[in-house]
């Protein structure tokens, strides 16, 4: 059971909601405040940089100048991506765009891995799909990265990989998508990717270490501990060749999540593992994620972005801080 709080807290401090959480409340919360809703106005979401940020409007000259902001934003960071598009792509931008939209007129659907990760959890839902193709969709992820990296004149760095940001047409071919936070680098510095390689494995988000006040249990080091120990990975209903299929991604996922990152794998290197066979991998160390007081701020890399690139001598320079 969650204690539920009845009365609502107005503008709660950090440490108001702190103790809240701490106490056992469930707490939730809406973008829309009620002051705009009872003067019949409305919330939009924020021009800054800062995401899930609103603000609002009591009368409808400011809304429209907001919407007018908001569309001039987004615009903005359209144009932003077409042009960092058009530094490795050989293309005159008019086929660019007439691409564009026959893509989107003519496919049957528009969707991300986030989503189907979930929905590959509940077999029998009629729309899952199988560990084969779950495993050409992690190494057309990987290929994608590796072009990036290797096949442009400059180096581009994506630092926003994550599920929702691989797309899926109707055939579940990988596209990578949303290059808002991409960064151009030389190729003579090597960086290493692919942490949500083990998510795709399981079907679920990777939570957090500390798990033992939790009731989440923190994927990375409970699929180690079954591995090693020559345990199953629970999976239901599957073959024998989807059982080496499913553990063959998560030996490559816990290679790309050790903390050193020269011990990580380039993602030329993932390309070659996922393309080989399990029979050429070998087991990593475990990723030492602890709950111990001097290792609490290795906590910090982990975070909901799953920031998939780190620099080797700035990774250990930030002394393991990390910031979405």
């Amino acid at each position: 059971m969650v204690p539920v709080l009845d009365a609502g807290v107005d503008y709660p401090s950090y440490e108001t909601i702190r103790n809240l959480l701490k106490s056992g409340f469930d707490l939730g919360w809406s973008v829309l405040c009620r002051d705009c809703f009872a003067a019949g106005d409305m919330c939009l979401p924020s021009t800054n940089s800062k995401p899930y940020t609103y603000n609002c409007y009591h009368n409808g000259s400011n809304f429209i100048l907001a919407l007018i902001q908001l569309i001039f934003s987004s615009l903005v960071i359209f144009l932003l991506a077409v042009g960092l598009i058009s530094r490795f792509i050989v293309i005159p931008i008019v086929f660019i765009v007439f691409l564009i939209y026959k893509y989107r007129t003519t496919r049957k659907t528009v969707d991300n891995v986030e989503k189907f990760l979930h929905i590959f959890s509940k077999k029998g839902t009629g729309e899952s799909f199988s560990w084969e193709k779950l495993h050409e969709i992690a190494l057309g992820t990987a290929r994608g990265i590796e072009y990036l990296h290797n096949g442009c004149d400059m180096r581009i760095l994506h630092f926003d990989i994550k599920p929702h940001n691989i797309l899926l047409d109707c055939n579940f071919i990988p596209k990578v998508a949303d290059f808002g936070l991409a960064k151009f680098y030389p190729k003579e510095r090597d960086f290493v990717s692919f942490w949500d390689v083990l998510e795709m494995a399981g079907g679920r988000r990777n939570s957090y270490a500390e798990a033992t006040r939790s009731s989440k249990v923190y994927f990375p080091s409970w699929v180690y501990d079954q591995i090693t120990n020559g345990e199953d990975l629970e999976l239901p209903d599957v073959s024998e060749i989807e059982v080496v299929i499913a553990r063959k991604l998560c030996i490559i996922g816990l290679c790309c999540i050790q903390v050193k990152a020269t011990d990580r794998p380039s993602i030329t290197k993932v390309v070659e593992m996922l393309e080989g066979s399990i029979d050429d991998l070998q087991m990593p160390p475990k990723p030492f994620f602890s709950s111990s007081p001097q290792h609490n701020s290795i906590r910090e890399i982990q975070s909901d972005s799953s920031t998939e690139l780190l620099e080797s001598e700035s990774f250990e320079e930030c002394s393991y801080s990390h910031q979405s």
